[in-house]
This record gives structure tokens, sequence and C-alpha cells, in this order.
């Protein structure tokens, strides 16, 4: 179209374009709010996390490495057979303390990711742990990683 004139007889096709943009805008607002379970699932892994105690534990944050060293210490194949436990993580974690250590299982329990086995210290990833886990390192290191490099 050509430049609108500053007149009366314009505004017909200025209303014209005007409902064009904004139908554009919607329609790009309702990709954006694709609120599938994947979608849900990391909101809820990022999200803080209330104890009883009503203390809020902070969510969890793939790109921030201590937090991407303890999901990779809990997502190691053997605590799939036996259980994870405080013990064990010390031995894949030994620069970190065992108050940290129990901070980590801790608000890995109250997100969800991890159970803990009756009246003993093990602990098993739930299956939603497993999936969200996998899913978030999968996005990080075969999606992000590589595009970023690249640019």
């Amino acid at each position: 179209m050509a430049p609108l004139k500053k007149s009366l007889f314009s505004l017909r096709d200025l209303r014209g374009l005007m409902h064009a943009a904004c139908a554009r805008y919607l329609a790009w607002l309702r990709r954006l709010e694709d609120r599938s379970p994947g979608k849900v699932d990391l909101d809820k892994l990022s999200r803080p996390a209330k104890d009883a105690a009503a203390r809020s534990w902070r969510g969890f944050n793939l790109f921030l490495s201590a937090d991407l060293q303890g999901i990779l210490a809990v997502l190691a194949g053997e605590h799939h057979i036996s259980g994870l436990t405080s013990r064990r993580l010390q031995r894949l974690l030994p620069q970190w303390t065992r108050s940290q250590i129990g901070r980590l299982l801790r608000r890995l329990r109250l997100h969800g990711l991890i159970k803990k086995v009756g009246k003993t210290y093990k602990c098993y990833a739930t299956s939603f742990g497993q999936r969200l886990l996998l899913a978030g390192m999968k996005l990080k290191e075969h999606l992000l990683l590589p595009t970023l490099a690249a640019a």
C-alpha cells in the first residue's frame, strides 16, 4: 500500500492495517502461551518449592554449574540399582560439603525429582525426575551449546 495521507478518508485503510497487525500479534501470543506438559514440568523444576515448615527452597537452573554438577551426579547409572545416598554423592562430588549435599537432596525431594525409600537413607529418581532432567540435559548439550558455539 502507498503511504497513508493524514485525512479522514484514509481512516478505513488505517483500520484495516491496524486490524491485520493486531491479528498477527495475537497469533504470535497464542504460539507463545503453549502450555504443553513439558513446559509445565520445566516450569515446576525452576520455581521455588516450600516444605512443611513453610521454608522456601530455590528451583533448579540447568545453566548454573553447581546445579548441573548435582544433577549429573544424581543421574549417574549406579544409583538406579542400589539407590542414592548422601555418602555416594560425597564420593561423586568431593569438593562439596556434607551440608551442601544434604541441601541438594532436600531440594530434589521437594521438587519431586527423587523419592525416599521407606525407613532408609536411600533415594531413587522418580520417573518425572528422570524425564525432566534428561530432557533438560539434552536441550542444553545438543541444542543450546552447539548453537552458541556456531554463532
